[in-house]
């Protein structure tokens, strides 16, 4: 009898165990995989450096082509080879990044897109002829304009994707996405400055303003998420994006309103290409790589604390464990304890004992009844108490 009570709780305190290992099981499983989730987009965030390249070259390449198409003396075949070579790698980096391996239509795409580029930078170094020259600048610098455009899709996708929800996170991701989007507003609209400047074609001014209100669209944006989230963002990088507000207002007061209002004069003593213009690209390129920075330092910090989150609880998780089963073992002590006691009292009573349950079935003899009745257990366990009973009763 002592044997199947002591079963009973066993299996009681097995079937707890087994369902609480279960639980800390999945869980643990869970958890590792979300911090290897975020460990995986970490890696992928590793493509940002390859995409901001490629589109520094697109957007360098595709403005010159632009320019010579329209001032055919600023042609340098050196400084077009330089450029062609410096996009050229840069493709090789991005397209060959994880964040295209894990998005392979989007590859496809800009590749093609990427190739009808080549076409075009192609007939457009070939050409002899100003009106086609000019359409082929046009197209040019559309081309790259676009495969920028589709650039700053992919990283909006990948954004998207982030397995980290943090409003500081998530605000360097908005930041970036508008700052590509200024970047690439500013190089057309400075293409067209620059051939203004040298030939002083008053048919550009409708160009001018049309990529004029683009660069504005994108730094209003600017200053929409540095008033409205300005803690979410480092004093360096402010300072830096602010140092570029100050060259772009530089480039308004001194080129772009006069040219838009018709009194404009160049200047022989500064070169807007080397005076203004790369400086200010140079610098726009900089302050996208510390937003990159601040993002990959913003991620790696959330994701370091919501790891230790995730140790902390798997960790909890398996302590409780360990204090069911040991408090399980002192249970089923503690249970032994009064069964060996209660079997050790029938055992050793002089009086004769026999249990029965609720059907008046015998469960239990001690030793003194089978000696009184002159029965062994076997021949009383499982019977009806009656058969100890005279047949009066």
């Amino acid at each position: 009898m002592i044997k199947t009570s002591l079963n009973r709780v066993s299996r009681y305190l097995k079937a707890a165990w087994i369902l609480t290992t279960a639980l800390v099981t999945i869980l643990s499983f869970y958890a590792g995989l979300v911090v290897y989730e975020k460990w995986q987009y970490k890696q992928t965030l590793n493509s940002i450096p390859a995409i901001l390249d490629y589109g520094h070259a697109l957007t360098r390449e595709s403005a010159r082509g632009y320019v010579a198409s329209q001032v055919p003396q600023l042609q340098e075949a050196s400084a077009y080879k330089k450029l062609h070579t410096a996009t050229q790698k840069a493709s090789v980096n991005v397209f060959s990044s994880r964040l295209f391996d894990l998005a392979p239509a989007d590859k496809d795409y800009l590749q093609k897109l990427a190739l009808d580029m080549a076409a075009t930078r192609q007939l457009l170094h070939q050409c002899d002829q100003a009106t086609q020259c000019d359409a082929l600048g046009q197209d040019f610098l559309r081309q790259g304009t676009n495969l920028h455009a589709h650039l700053s899709g992919a990283l909006s996708n990948l954004f998207f994707q982030t397995p980290i929800y943090d409003a500081v996170v998530t605000d360097h991701f908005n930041l970036m996405r508008i700052y590509l989007n200024f970047r690439q507003a500013l190089s057309a609209a400075m293409s067209t400055v620059r051939v203004m400047d040298v030939t002083g074609f008053l048919s550009q001014t409708q160009k001018l303003r049309t990529r004029f209100n683009a660069v504005s669209l994108q730094s209003n944006k600017l200053d929409y998420i540095l008033s409205t989230h300005r803690d979410s963002f480092s004093k360096a990088l402010i300072k830096q994006i602010q140092l570029d507000q100050d060259r772009l207002l530089h480039l308004e007061n001194r080129y772009i309103f006069p040219m838009l209002k018709g009194t404009y004069h160049s200047s022989a003593m500064l070169t807007f290409g080397t005076d203004t213009a790369q400086p200010l690209a140079e610098q726009v390129d900089t302050t996208l790589r510390k937003i990159n920075d601040d993002l990959h330092q913003t991620y790696q910090q959330q994701f370091t604390q919501k790891t230790l989150k995730h140790l902390f609880l798997v960790g909890s998780a398996w302590g409780l464990l360990v204090v069911l089963t040991l408090l399980g073992r002192g249970i089923r002590r503690q249970a032994i304890i009064p069964l060996q006691e209660n079997e050790a009292i029938l055992n050793t009573a002089a009086a004769g004992i026999v249990q029965i349950d609720h059907h008046g079935m015998i469960t239990r003899v001690n030793p003194s009844a089978l000696r009184l009745f002159g029965y062994d257990q076997a021949a009383l366990i499982g019977h009806n108490v009656k058969k100890l009973m005279p047949e009066a009763f």
